[in-house]
């Protein structure tokens, strides 16, 4: 009974150790799915309402950047499989985030 105890209390420190050493808390942001709020609704919330300091979107959806532009909330972008062959060129992966990033990026 007494190892029990030393482990679960060893347990208990690294858990605490741990949630007070994380630096970011990330999001994964899905859009499939029925009645869900819309893409700035959700950007409003985590900003005021959470820790939230980062989020993954899985496509790139004009609506959902344009709601974390200002935001102050980190976007990462996955590109679609279908653009990936396309993103090897250097040139061509430049173009793309021309057309998909930069009109929501934002400089300091």
């Amino acid at each position: 009974m007494a190892t029990s105890s030393l482990i679960s209390a060893a347990f208990f420190i690294f858990l605490l150790h741990l949630a007070t050493s994380v630096s970011s808390i990330n999001f994964n942001y899905g859009t499939l799915g029925d009645n869900l709020p819309s893409s700035l609704a959700v950007a409003n919330f985590l900003d005021t309402k959470t820790t939230i300091d980062s989020v993954k979107i899985f496509d790139v959806n004009p609506q959902i950047l344009q709601a974390f532009t200002g935001s102050g909330i980190s976007v990462t972008i996955t590109s679609p499989n279908g653009d990936i062959p396309a993103l090897t060129n250097l040139d061509s992966a430049r173009q793309w985030v021309v057309a998909h990033i930069k009109p929501f990026h934002l400089r300091n």
